[in-house]
């Protein structure tokens, strides 16, 4: 009898169920989550803010004791403590990082009092703050107004352009509480003989101090673009400005006036 070698088409298929509800045991399906799961999850802990990455701020300079930079430590420890709050866990962090920046000149002097004293309970500082308040009354100038009012009689513009004298003035103006009429006619003062008539001299004159700043950082800014340019204009045509041969003797001043203070 003829026995064929050719398998069945179906010989080698596995053995599938007939009944396609019932599901194999290797793949049981999850049972649903419950509520209280569910409320686990949306309760979930947020990160903390600990991980939040603070802004890179400088550090204060190392203090000296002199009068003119007492402000400016005040301010920068100040900045430092405010931006980088996770550095200081309490207020005794506080105190002895800003005396560790008392190092030299009067300044380590006064750091190595106080030390002494607080190691032998004499002096304390419960505050930041008060720390600080101590250092301005120490080293500060305890009466500002006046020294600012000072200053503001005499400064002078001097070589300095508009943008960086007004920068000055203003700020002693803020110290000095110098406001109104009388704060233009003391900037008006503290500006070159030639900046000053060219302000004066226009159509619209300024009125008040922020006009007068503005006129006179504008100006400034023009005259130095006209001297660039005509220097400029000089050497690409190859001539050479020359004065008139015949001048008045009165304008022979003016112009000797206007060319020390650079506005010619």
């Amino acid at each position: 009898m003829w026995l064929s070698c050719k398998p069945t088409r179906t010989s080698h298929l596995p053995h599938l169920s007939l009944n396609p509800l019932s599901p194999s045991p290797q793949y049981q399906p999850l049972p649903p989550p419950s509520l209280l799961e569910l409320a686990q999850d949306q309760a979930a802990p947020m990160p903390s803010s600990s991980c939040i990455r603070e802004p890179k701020i400088a550090t204060p300079l190392p203090f000296s004791g002199k009068r003119d930079d007492t402000e400016s430590f005040i301010n920068g420890c100040c900045l430092y403590m405010n931006g980088r709050k996770s550095e200081f866990p309490d207020e005794d962090a506080k105190i002895y990082w800003i005396l560790s920046y008392m190092q030299t000149g009067s300044a380590k002097t006064w750091h190595d009092y106080i030390m002494a004293l607080m190691y032998k309970g004499q002096q304390s500082f419960s505050t930041s703050d008060e720390l600080l308040n101590e250092i301005d009354r120490k080293f500060g100038d305890m009466d500002k107004r006046t020294t600012q009012s000072l200053k503001i009689r005499t400064i002078q513009q001097g070589d300095r352009s508009a943008d960086e004298h007004v920068q000055e003035f203003e700020k002693a103006a803020l110290e000095a509480g110098y406001e109104g009429y009388p704060l233009v006619v003391e900037f008006k003062c503290s500006l070159n003989s030639g900046l000053r008539r060219r302000l004066t001299e226009l159509r619209l004159m300024p009125v008040t101090i922020q006009q007068w700043y503005d006129e006179a950082i504008t100006m400034d800014h023009q005259w130095k673009v006209a001297r660039t340019e005509e220097s400029f204009y000089g050497k690409v045509n190859g001539t050479v400005r020359k004065p008139p041969q015949h001048r008045q003797q009165g304008q022979e001043q003016g112009q000797a006036s206007l060319s020390q203070q650079g506005y010619q």
